[in-house]
């Protein structure tokens, strides 16, 4: 390969199709947005160029990019540039599967790859047609065909066919990632590949007679799950066409054979594109290659392919990524280069990076052909340090202890990101922050994907549809009831478990859900589930055994309350939205930190993209699968039962008794391991300035705990730390009041102000303020609403729309006295548009977690009041508990060492502001 200058000219001028492997921090994304400008400037128009990225993140940021070099272009007076900027807005700057959809409108409907009328599929109907699919063939499939199946992946029956479902509907829907698709079904083919892959990492080995007899039992089971694997997926397709629905993979399917079969959609396309480029080509997967491969291979003015990647950083193969394309690409494309580079790293890091990677990946024996190689960086910036912590046999908080002192001054001005394979891996650092009282964020994870919101869901769904009988099966099996999957399939055929008091125990808490769905949409969502919560005690238990379900749980509450504000859902409307919320994609898209110092918490996979001053990687450890029944990108296999023989089975034995299975498991083992060595690679060149790793000390050795691979050890060894600074109490001076979403503390009590509910509907001496027909909590409702819209800038009209929306029934009793305080407000407290409104504020130390929803903040240089707004009239007797709630508040905006000069009373219906005593 050749290797690129510092200034990328070789490649800019390049005019031959080309890939770029890139190492990390090599200024990738530069360099394509130059080249980009480079095809421009040659008269290629933009609507001819083609940008393919991973994201669409990274295809915003792109366009982004290449605008604002075509406006600095055009400063130069470059008038060509102008045309560009004209027809950039409908670049094709996208991820494969918007251009590819692109290609269908286009090409497709007239030759009928793509119906006129189709619409993308959502989450919940991908599901809804599954289940309709799997479970239609299950019900046509012979009892004693599917019985003999089963039985033969699980000894407990309802449980073998949980896993049969979830095998079928995961493979359908994740199809592109999975090899039995590849080979059209061919179980053969499957066998074959995987056998293959086995001899060449196994060089020294044979069947013997058992193992072959062995393995064509686990062959005949594997076609019997191709068989319905096949059919459910037939009656997918057909669900999906009769309800003209399109899925990501069917975008990549179409297309492919659509520009395979179609010679003259094919011709016209390479016509139209004269360019392709391809960033972030390690995560490609093999359909998506074979499009652009047939475009350039099958067209007689094929486009010019310019691609740009980092194998080294491909850790999506559970997406379908298949770190194989990077190799078959640079056989085609001949032209390569090297980008090597390190604009991130100090050179001491790099020069550390340089012998760890050499060691990991320079290896003569490279069995597989997709096992890949490093080239050095090189570095441009001074300093950078490595320090390696000894931990004692898997004591993780001893490493997170340690690790915060080493780097809380760099917390202070800078940004630390402690980094970990797995969400879990993290949990004991958060609890040592926790401990230290010690702010931090998380970047990178849906707050709303926990098992907690997983069984509160199918609560929601059976009261959105009571013949739901999946729903109530997955919530009777769960946490809220705890049947068995025996007793919970006994109860719903015949209403029994066959034990009486597990049977009224169930009664009783259907008849307490049933008064829930009897409220359905006559009150606020928010507090319907919030009711929900407090009858099933569904809060207390997930406070005990699984903290972060109680604060996604929390969280979620608070992002109804905030959406009913805006907007009218019915409840089962409500239900679906919540589901798309904790599947949502776009809440789990990484972003860059805002925040310019600080603790930033995450998943390698989350880190992707990002760069930190300091890394801390955390240890991890990687289980192997231990179940019967394994599916991977490269097949799936049902373990054979068989008798273990006395003493410890040896590893011929244990082949023999079920050598298909036991070679799958060696290959995704192997395949394993080499992301893995990616996964250290992505981690480490986060860090700009400094990393902090671990060594694990065990009775016989020190290990490197990161992968499978010990051979760095030797180089971390030379960077033990002995001594650990103490931690200084101080405050930090960049606090705000948003220290971390709710969702990420665990097992720290919530603390809210206390309020004596006064359950008489509200009246006085004076009488009530709300008007005739209207309750007083809904009558405060709409008031806060008003009042908040008035803070924000809303015009009068504006204003009382936002705080009457959901009161409709009773719009026209509300607008007269809303149209009173709008005068009062707009007249005696217009300088409260100055003023922060609906601000959630919280803190927590080591004792407790304080957390609430200040109504008005009034900023000042260096001092804060806090006002309540109240509805009603003055009451003595009231009085001490909004001063408990004030000053509630007020600890809270001390906790940051903010001044609060004023805790305010703001009774509106009496026009008057009442200041209380700031204790």
């Amino acid at each position: 390969m050749k290797k690129l200058s510092e200034d990328k000219i070789a490649v800019l001028n390049f005019n031959k199709d080309a890939i770029v492997e890139a190492n990390a921090g090599t200024g990738k994304t530069k360099l394509i947005v130059e080249k980009f400008i480079t095809y421009l400037e040659k008269g290629i128009s933009v609507d001819e160029i083609v940008l393919i990225t991973f994201t669409e993140a990274a295809a915003k940021e792109l366009k982004d990019r290449v605008k604002n070099r075509i406006y600095e272009e055009i400063n130069k007076g470059k008038q060509n540039f102008e045309k560009a900027l004209l027809y950039l807005p409908s670049a094709h700057i996208s991820t494969i599967h918007s251009f590819c959809y692109d290609l269908l409108k286009r090409f497709g409907i007239r030759n009928g790859y793509l119906d006129i009328d189709c619409e993308q599929i959502t989450d919940i109907e991908i599901e809804e047609l599954l289940d309709e699919a799997v479970y239609s063939i299950i019900g046509e499939t012979d009892l004693k065909f599917l019985k003999n199946l089963i039985n033969k992946i699980s000894s407990d029956y309802v449980d073998g066919l949980k896993t049969v479902v979830n095998f079928i509907k995961t493979s359908i829907k994740h199809r592109t990632r999975y090899a039995i698709f590849r080979e059209s079904f061919s179980v053969d083919k499957m066998f074959e590949s995987v056998i293959e892959s086995y001899r060449r990492i196994v060089r020294d080995f044979s069947f013997s007679e058992k193992a072959f007899k062995n393995m064509k039992k686990e062959k005949e089971i594997a076609e019997n799950l191709v068989y319905l694997l096949k059919k459910s997926f037939e009656k997918y397709e057909f669900l999906k066409k009769e309800n003209r629905k399109i899925g990501y993979n069917d975008l990549l399917e179409l297309t492919y054979k659509m520009v395979k079969d179609e010679d003259n959609i094919r011709e016209e396309i390479a016509e139209n594109f004269k360019v392709i480029i391809v960033d972030e080509f390690q995560d490609t997967d093999p359909l998506q290659w074979k499009i652009i491969e047939t475009l350039k291979e099958k067209t007689s003015s094929p486009p010019e392919i310019f691609v740009v990647g980092d194998p080294k950083q491909s850790i999506y193969r559970f997406r379908s990524a298949d770190i194989s394309i990077w190799k078959e690409a640079t056989e085609k494309i001949k032209n390569k280069f090297y980008l090597t580079t390190n604009y991130r790293s100090g050179k001491n890091l790099l020069e550390i990076f340089n012998k760890t990677f050499d060691i990991l990946y320079n290896k003569s024996d490279k069995p597989l052909g997709v096992e890949l190689s490093f080239e050095p960086f090189e570095g441009v910036i001074e300093g950078g340090k490595v320090e390696t912590i000894i931990y004692e046999t898997y004591n993780e908080r001893e490493f997170a202890e340690k690790a915060l002192k080493l780097t809380y001054e760099d917390s202070l001005k800078g940004q630390v990101a402690v980094i970990g394979r797995k969400r879990r891996d993290i949990e004991k650092f958060e609890e040592v922050l926790r401990e230290h009282g010690i702010t931090y964020s998380t970047v990178g994870t849906n707050p709303f994907n926990t098992y907690g919101m997983k069984e509160f869901l199918n609560l929601l769904k059976w009261l959105k549809d009571k013949e739901d009988k999946k729903s109530l099966f997955l919530l009777l099996s769960s946490r809220f009831c705890g049947l068995d999957h025996y007793q919970t399939l006994s109860f719903i055929k015949e209403g029994t478990t066959g034990n009486l008091s597990l049977d009224e125990k169930v009664k009783k808490f259907l008849d307490t859900v049933e008064v829930i769905r009897n409220k359905k949409d006559r009150e606020l969502h928010s507090v319907l589930l919030t009711e929900l919560l407090e009858i099933t005690g569904y809060m207390d238990i997930l406070s005990v055994i699984d903290s972060e379900s109680y604060f996604s749980i929390l969280e979620l509450i608070k992002e109804v309350s905030r959406f009913e504000k805006e907007n009218y859902l019915s409840f089962d409307k409500m239900v679906e939205e919540i589901e798309k919320l904790m599947n949502s994609r776009e809440k789990a898209v990484q972003k860059s930190p805002e925040k310019r110092n600080g603790y930033f918490l995450m998943t390698i996979h989350a880190a992707k993209g990002l760069q930190f001053d300091t890394v801390i990687l955390l240890p991890w450890g990687r289980n192997p699968p231990t179940g019967k029944f394994l599916y991977t990108s490269v097949g799936f296999g049902v373990k054979l039962f068989h008798i273990p023989s006395q003493d410890r089975e040896t590893e011929e034995e244990k082949f023999e008794s079920s050598p298909f299975f036991y070679m799958l498991k060696k290959v995704d083992q192997y395949l394993d391991e080499i992301e893995s060595k990616n996964l250290v690679y992505v981690a480490m060149t986060r860090a700009k300035n400094r990393l902090i790793t671990a060594l694990l000390q065990t009775k016989k050795e020190l290990k490197f705990p990161y992968g499978s691979d010990n051979s760095p050890v030797e180089i971390f060894k030379n960077f033990v730390v002995d001594k650990f600074p103490e931690i200084e109490e101080k405050k930090r001076e960049d606090e705000t009041f948003e220290v971390v979403a709710e969702k990420e503390i665990k097992t720290i009590p919530v603390t809210y102000p206390t309020r004596k509910e006064n359950k008489e509907k509200f009246t006085n001496e004076r009488g009530t303020p709300a008007p005739y027909g209207i309750s007083p909590k809904d009558y405060g409702t709409a008031v806060h609403l008003l009042c908040e819209a008035f803070i924000k800038g809303a015009d009068r009209k504006k204003a009382i729309s936002y705080a009457t929306t959901k009161f409709q029934a009773v719009k026209n009793i509300l607008i007269p006295r809303l149209n009173e305080i709008f005068d009062y407000l707009e007249n005696e407290l217009s300088f409260l548009k100055n003023a922060q409104t609906e601000v959630d504020v919280k803190h927590f130390n080591s004792k407790e977690f304080l957390s609430g929803r200040v109504d008005i903040i009034l900023k000042e240089k260096d001092s804060v009041e806090i006002w309540d707004i109240k509805t009603g009239y003055i009451n003595e007797n009231s009085i001490e508990e909004y001063k408990k709630q004030l000053n509630f508040y007020k600890r809270i905006f001390e906790a940051y060492g903010l001044k609060v000069k004023a805790l305010k009373l703001l009774f509106i219906d009496e026009k008057s502001i009442l200041e209380v005593n700031n204790d």
